[in-house]
């Protein structure tokens, strides 16, 4: 059963003018409210059950373009939610030491729709798999604990393009043609 919900969540209304500077204008800035009271009075959080929640709010493609919108940005919005985050919790357990944790999970290669697909090694059980590799970060500071960010790890020829940059830089080297001999030459 759909909740109908006629005003933003109160902790939304409170905890979202701190992110208010990082969208375009207010249209976006309410999508962003109704986006985030849908994710908690939401049975299902996907957004059609978002939308059709809200009483005054938008339909589930106006949401959708939202989220893909390339007029606010989603490292921004990570950057100051975690900036927020460590400046709250700053003087608890000040004693104690912080970590930030890093970890990475295989995403088993499901489907055909999977970006950054690679063969990757899994330590549990000693095989390569095809997969996405996940890569999380997580802060730790006695009680206090919150996820940092989260990326895909993606293979450093398609992250860096070498071989172009290589030979752009020393255009004058024969690079071998193998894929065996490039990689003993990558080594070296």
């Amino acid at each position: 059963m759909v909740v109908p919900v006629l005003h933003h969540a109160p902790v939304v209304g409170s905890y979202a003018r701190n992110f208010k500077s990082i969208f375009a204008n207010q249209p976006e800035y309410e999508h962003f409210k109704n986006y985030l009271t849908g994710l908690f009075v939401a049975e299902r959080k996907n957004f059609a059950q978002i939308a059709a929640c809200l009483v005054n709010g938008s339909d589930a493609t106006n949401i959708s373009r939202f989220m893909s919108s390339e007029l606010w940005s989603g490292a921004a919005f990570n950057d100051r939610r975690v900036e927020l985050i460590f400046e709250r919790t700053q003087k608890i357990d000040t004693q104690q030491r912080g970590a930030l944790l890093i970890d990475d999970t295989l995403d088993e290669h499901v489907g055909n729709l999977m970006e950054h697909i690679a063969r990757h090694y899994d330590h549990c059980d000693g095989s390569y798999k095809l997969a996405q590799n996940v890569v999380t970060s997580h802060y730790l500071r006695g009680c206090v604990s919150f996820p940092v960010d989260t990326r895909t790890y993606r293979n450093y020829d398609e992250a860096t393009n070498w071989e172009t940059h290589f030979r752009q830089q020393f255009p004058e080297v024969e690079l071998p043609g193998t894929s065996t001999a490039l990689g003993f030459f990558r080594l070296s």
